[in-house]
């Protein structure tokens, strides 16, 4: 665990603003209303951070403030395959719970706020806590459904629909947090998209290429305008009537 993950002692003016915000005061403050030093906001950890490494010993789950992370997986033969992209919003380390070790690895992709809550405190609150219960089975089930979803991807799709998926996919997570869900920026690198869509980082670059020339996105180093939805969703489903043409095979 890396050494700058540590508990403030305070409920700071910002954690209002968060969307776990209910769960955490019960998970924070016991009878007296005093904080519970064992659990709260991180200092920020910058880009390349390692949150936990893939075979740790699950202690607690990481709830993701600010920024953005990676969660890699390794195999025996010494590759890694990214598994899952994260934003704020998201719980990390859930999928490790039934195991009691971690099944990836969690890398920041960006400076980031992460807020640590102990597994034994999380385990004891939710048996008390209705809506903290309900926040975690909709946490389980929206995990389920995305890895589903990668698995589809991987497993069905052409290049072009696997990133234009992703674009989707991107312009959701955007704006269901409150962002412009048709400009953003990447915070992971071409290297890193290439990989978790399972293909070559030049296939990805032809496809970024062609994707402008057709009119659907524009893209300015990391910063992407999405500009024909429509389209986007069409290429998604492999529609091949589009008429578009991308110069990759």
């Amino acid at each position: 665990m890396v050494n700058n993950i540590i508990d403030f002692p305070a409920i700071t003016q910002f954690c209002g603003d968060c969307g776990w915000a209910d769960c955490c005061v019960n998970l924070r403050i016991n009878r007296h209303k005093q904080p519970d030093p064992k659990a709260g906001r991180s200092s920020p950890c910058r880009r390349n951070t390692y949150l936990f490494r893939q075979g740790d010993e699950l202690d607690s789950l990481y709830f993701l403030r600010s920024g953005s992370m990676k969660t890699v997986v390794s195999t025996k033969g010494g590759s890694e395959q990214i598994v899952t992209f994260h934003f704020p919003g998201d719980l990390i380390g859930f999928d490790s719970i039934a195991s009691g070790c971690h099944q990836s690895t969690a890398v920041t992709l960006e400076t980031s706020g992460v807020c640590r809550i102990p597994l034994t405190k999380l385990k004891s609150a939710s048996t008390n806590n209705s809506k903290l219960w309900a926040v975690m089975i909709d946490t389980a089930g929206a995990q389920i459904a995305e890895k589903q979803n990668y698995a589809l991807l991987l497993g069905q799709k052409s290049v072009h629909a696997r990133f234009a998926m992703f674009l989707i996919y991107l312009s959701g997570k955007y704006g269901s947090r409150g962002c412009s869900d048709a400009e953003f920026s990447f915070s992971m690198s071409r290297q890193d998209i290439a990989n978790y869509l399972a293909m070559a980082v030049e296939t990805l670059s032809r496809l970024i290429g062609g994707f402008q020339r057709n009119g659907l996105i524009s893209v300015e180093r990391r910063f992407v305008r999405i500009k024909d939805v429509p389209k986007l969703r069409a290429m998604a489903q492999e529609n091949i009537d589009l008429g578009l043409s991308f110069g990759t095979r």
